[in-house]
């Protein structure tokens, strides 16, 4: 049995790096690298069926499925619900009188981000150069034999050329799993100039101008790549102007690369294949606490699990709501993307735990000078006064009597204190008494009020000559700035009797 904690992008990670780096230079006798573009479009329904969001939104096997931007109207949907009639653009109620066992998922949301988070991370292991063009497209360098492979082990459609629009084109040409490559010297136009236009649909030509598109003949992309840009713009608007670039260019000849994700990771490996709620469940805790433990003072957005077993590999992640570093939060987290991988029933060999998407807790103190000067004012009137400082805090804005709107507290604990006495509006209303305050130099008040109500009665007036070093200087008695809270000091402490 061994067991190893993996901190900042070491050991497992970093290998995964130095291999995608020795692609840069590629040994001499080795396939020219290429642009390669791959679609896994629409991404949710791509994630659903190859086990990357949630295992308990899934259907029974072979169930049709469909996706919902806004959750009214369908945007997509696959063979099997096209099958049962369901089609693109009409309500989810008429599809599901249409397909009762359609399963509807959304287009985007938390799961969607975390699940293409966790895909482009994982494309480390074909290049180092990785761009997002949108979710669900993918650009990447490699050569003939990257583009095939990645086709078979993820479904996707890959299309390969000198730039990445020509690139995503070719994706489009091909069927899922399979790669269409132009070579080095090969014009990708040939191959994309006699395809229909509604190729084009996923550079953002609509439906609806592919229709008037056929009004006048056009339904090739060679026929509209002949008109000018001027033309595409009078007539296409909009569209016509994410087209221009397609069709005429300028376009994107470079793939940047992308830094590995700084992670935090725990792994272990059992002697013997582990599937029994027992012997899994305190191992996956233990790598929680490790993981969260490295963390220190920073926060994880996403947990990511990866279990192996007999030869197979799978992974799963889970996004946050909110960056977390707790372990029992991230621990539930992380239960939850055990159970999406779904080769706990075969037995687990090694698991690992990775903590990704980090960030350190950042306090701007100086926007919120007022508290910090008040803060100040309290810790110096309570050194010099222990245990006699109270303050009155803002209790029922809604009260109709002041006395009952305010409530006295204990200004070193917080706790409340019984009070008959007037409310600091009282005092400053019927001017009751003067009261001398004492500031400091920031401008904080610090004011003197009898705690006993008899002795209010009595004329009032503190000689408090310092608090914190700073010189006193009349005032008036009331709420701070933020008109929440005053600090009093106890009557009767006067100068030579403190």
């Amino acid at each position: 049995m061994s067991h190893r904690t993996t901190t900042n992008s070491q050991n497992g990670v970093q290998d995964g790096a130095e291999t995608a780096q020795s692609r840069l230079f590629p040994p001499p006798g080795q396939p020219a690298s290429r642009i390669l573009v791959a679609s896994v479009e629409p991404f949710a329904l791509w994630a659903h069926r190859w086990g990357r969001l949630d295992a308990a939104k899934a259907g029974p096997p072979g169930a049709p499925l469909a996706c919902s931007e806004d959750g009214r109207t369908v945007a997509y949907a696959d063979a099997s619900a096209r099958a049962a009639g369901v089609q693109a653009g009409m309500t989810v109620a008429g599809a599901w009188q249409r397909a009762p066992s359609l399963t509807i998922l959304p287009s985007a949301g938390p799961e969607v981000d975390a699940a293409w988070e966790a895909f482009l991370d994982g494309m480390h292991d074909v290049s180092p150069r990785v761009a997002a063009v949108r979710v669900g497209v993918v650009a990447f360098a490699g050569d003939a034999h990257d583009a095939a492979s990645l086709a078979e082990r993820a479904g996707a459609r890959v299309g390969g050329a000198g730039t990445v629009e020509e690139a995503h084109l070719l994706a489009y040409l091909a069927e899922p799993g399979r790669a269409v490559v132009a070579a080095a010297g090969e014009d990708p136009w040939t191959r994309l100039d006699p395809a229909p236009v509604y190729l084009l649909g996923g550079a953002g030509l609509s439906s609806a101008q592919r229709e008037r598109l056929a009004w006048l003949g056009v339904d090739t992309v060679g026929a509209l790549r002949r008109w000018t840009p001027a033309q595409l713009l009078a007539f296409l608007g909009d569209e016509g102007r994410a087209l221009t670039p397609v069709l005429h260019g300028p376009r994107i000849d470079h793939v940047p690369v992308r830094p590995p994700p700084v992670v935090v990771a725990a792994g272990h490996a059992f002697d013997d294949a582990a599937c029994e709620p027992a012997e899994i469940d305190p191992i996956l805790e233990r790598l929680v606490e490790q993981a969260a433990e490295a963390l220190g003072e920073r926060s994880a957005e996403r947990v990511r699990v990866l279990v192996s077993t007999a030869g197979l590999r799978s992974d799963a992640t889970r996004r946050a709501k909110a960056p977390l570093r707790d372990p029992i939060r991230l621990l539930r987290l992380a239960r939850l993307a055990l159970s999406d991988t779904g080769l706990v029933p075969l037995g687990i060999d090694e698991l690992r735990i990775e903590l990704s998407g980090l960030a350190r807790r950042a306090e701007a103190g100086e926007l919120w000078a007022q508290r910090r000067r008040r803060a100040e004012a309290a810790r110096a009137v309570h050194a010099r006064f222990p245990s006699q400082a109270r303050r009155f805090a803002l209790h029922d804005p809604g009260a109709l009597r002041p006395r009952l709107r305010w409530r006295l507290l204990d200004l070193a604990s917080g706790d409340p204190l019984p009070w008959d006495g007037p409310a600091p509006r009282d005092l400053a209303r019927h001017d009751l008494a003067r009261h001398d305050l004492a500031r400091s130099g920031e401008g904080e008040v610090v004011s003197s009020t009898p705690p006993d109500p008899i002795r209010h009665q009595r004329a009032m007036r503190t000689h408090i000559d310092r608090i914190g070093g700073h010189e006193r200087r009349p005032g008036r008695i009331g709420s701070n700035d933020e008109g929440t809270e005053a600090v009093l000091v106890p009557y009767g402490i006067e100068k030579g009797r403190g």
